[in-house]
């Protein structure tokens, strides 16, 4: 088939959606389709390499004008009619997202899939916008959800909220996300120790991903500090960068002058490789989610896979959507110190060579971009 894919993300940085559309793209083209891209041109190129045979047909940036780029939508409009004809179209959803896919609709394409990782309207007062906005923007994702041939829908909490706010039930799937199980894999643990310089005596928690708001650093940090290991010192690790690193940089040098047993890394944005190589020197990996935002619809989060992948035992907050197995995967209630800090002593005392296996094994079954691609495909051919 020949397939569009649209979107509003700046593919050049290194975060979720941006890892999340050119993975889809590379899977799509893997399984033989003429895949294009249509998404704004980015000066560093995309962040992680495309197949050679995907074509990406740069658009203007609307942060270029000073604006946001989830409302640059209309930039993508002219290409859009270009690849009229094509068997498929391929939306991530945005605030703006609706005007492709009311455009779409008017020019006749045909199988349109609309991409959902959030609810928006959540994710608009999750960075401190007014109730206003985050009224008009779920009622654009609603009509948005109306005009589409098919939704896919992360969890199932945000196929029901889609359902719930008068979309179709027939229209939206529910296909979690993936992890690039060649970047993220098992290395030699003891040489990525070394090659870092952690000491063989400390308890690494490591944290990758997107420092933004719905990111409880807050419960990280105090659990971290709270954690009681028998003389063993604790390094918390974190890889990535956001609008939350000022934040938490201060509230970190805090932390460590009134903890001294207590070290933080805050390292800033890696590439995926370096990430790998934290994740195979640590002894548990960190996903803190705040509930404000996650615990209605859930979470797919592209971190969790990434840390099985990497064969990482894992402590994440309790949230709906949050799937793995409790031999590398241990829960707690979110915003909880305690019951943070008292998960990740267990999952100190755990075997990490058996559960680090148990991990990678889930992630090979269940993770891999592919296979969330032949799901994907599966939608658009039926």
């Amino acid at each position: 088939m020949q397939l569009v894919l649209a979107t509003t993300v700046d593919i050049g940085v290194l975060n979720g959606p941006a890892i999340h559309v050119l993975n889809i793209a590379n899977g799509l083209a893997r399984r033989g389709h003429a895949v294009t891209l249509i998404a704004p041109r980015s000066v560093t190129g995309p962040a992680i390499a495309l197949e050679p045979s995907v074509r990406h047909d740069a658009v203007g940036d609307a942060r270029r004008f000073g604006v946001r780029g989830a409302v640059g939508a209309p930039l993508l409009l002219a290409s859009i009619w270009r690849h009229r004809k094509a068997d498929g179209l391929i939306v991530r959803a945005s605030p703006s997202s609706i005007l492709i896919t009311a455009f779409a609709r008017v020019i006749g394409m045909r199988n349109i899939l609309v991409e959902a990782n959030a609810w928006l309207g959540d994710d608009v007062l999750a960075i401190g916008k007014g109730p206003l906005a985050a009224r008009l923007t779920t009622r654009l994702q609603t009509w948005e959800g109306c005009l589409a041939h098919h939704i896919r829908a992360v969890t199932q909490g945000l196929r029901d909220r889609y359902v719930e706010a008068g979309v179709p039930a027939d229209r939206v799937v529910v296909i979690g996300n993936g992890t690039d199980l060649d970047t993220f894999r098992p290395l030699d643990r003891a040489a990525c120790r070394v090659e870092l310089g952690y000491e063989a005596d400390e308890a690494v928690v490591a944290f990758v991903g997107n420092l933004w708001p719905a990111i409880d650093f807050d419960t990280a940090l105090a659990a971290v500090a709270h954690t009681t290991l028998a003389a063993r010192r604790v390094r918390l690790v974190i890889v990535g960068d956001g609008v939350a690193m000022p934040e938490l940089r201060a509230k970190a040098q805090a932390l460590a002058r009134s903890h001294p047993t207590v070290r933080i890394d805050l390292l800033g944005a890696k590439s995926p490789a370096d990430a790998n190589r934290v994740l195979n020197a640590a002894d548990v990996a960190l996903a803190p989610f705040r509930s404000a935002r996650n615990q209605r619809i859930g979470l797919s989060p592209l971190k969790l896979r990434d840390y099985a992948a990497a064969g990482c035992p894992v402590v994440s907050s309790r949230i709906d959507g949050i799937v793995g197995e409790p031999t590398w995967l241990h829960l707690a209630e979110p915003e909880n110190p305690a019951a943070l800090a008292q998960a990740i002593a267990d999952a100190l005392l755990q075997d990490r060579a058996e559960a680090g296996r148990a991990a990678r094994r889930y992630a090979e079954a269940h993770f891999g971009w592919d296979a969330i691609v032949r799901q994907i495909e599966a939608v658009l051919v039926r």
